[in-house]
């Protein structure tokens, strides 16, 4: 749900009014329902906290409630909000009768100062409010770029298992891969971005990159230790094609 109201800032005849956009994800009842679904009841409670044990600021008041099932109790159950960027975020944390976290949600987010930002699938970014498409170094903007032509994982040095870098040569050789084809740059023999076969797979190696055509990381190359440098003088390579 997405809501817009207007806050009043400054005093007086010279106030300016603020959009601010809040979205909400859950209800307090629906986060309640999530964490304890064998609840039959949740019962508000006073509690009192040791702001210092805690680590929290002194008067750390939230709302808690005990979920039970008839006398039983199942666990706890707080709600409150924290500053984020600029507003507060509403959220709810959820633990069992043994101080284990079982849920922790967020509940409402406000924003004040721009539109609404959202993760979509497929690692699509929504922003709300937008006439045109922003222009941006390595966003994607349009289903001809030649980026969605590429697949890398997260690589050397970020990648522990890791042989190679990856995403950086995806990005430069993606020009030179077909329309209908995809390359695959894997820092090791895993395949954890694609185990599936691809037109074009580069594997990182203790020894440089092999070269699988037509099938996955796992799959027999037919070359084999080629350098980041060598790739690049003669992408062309990759395919086949002179």
């Amino acid at each position: 749900m997405l809501v817009r109201w207007l806050i009043p800032v400054g005093v007086g005849a010279a106030s300016v009014a603020q959009v601010a956009h809040a979205t909400q994800y859950l209800t307090m009842e629906q986060a309640q329902r999530a964490a304890f679904p064998d609840a039959t009841a949740f019962e508000t409670v006073r509690a009192k906290f040791d702001a210092s044990a805690l680590g929290v600021p002194t008067g750390w008041a939230p709302r808690v409630w005990q979920a039970r099932v008839g006398e039983r109790v199942l666990g706890t159950f707080f709600a409150d909000a924290v500053i984020g960027k600029s507003e507060a975020i509403d959220y709810s944390l959820a633990l069992d009768t043994n101080g284990t976290v079982i849920a922790l949600e967020v509940l409402q987010y406000r924003e004040s100062h721009g539109s609404e930002v959202r993760m979509a699938p497929w690692r699509m970014i929504f922003l709300e409010g937008l006439g045109e498409m922003p222009a941006h170094d390595g966003l994607v903007t349009h289903a001809g770029d030649p980026l969605l032509r590429v697949i890398a994982c997260t690589g050397a040095p970020v990648c522990p298992e890791a042989h190679a870098e990856t995403r950086a040569l995806a990005a430069t050789l993606a020009p030179y891969i077909p329309d209908h084809a995809t390359l695959h740059v894997s820092g090791c023999a895993k395949g954890c971005a694609h185990p599936g076969p691809c037109a074009v797979t580069l594997v990182g190696t203790a020894d440089g990159y092999d070269l699988v055509r037509k099938g996955s990381p796992r799959d027999a190359a037919e070359m084999h230790g080629l350098a980041r440098a060598q790739i690049l003088a003669d992408p062309r390579m990759l395919t086949g094609a002179r």
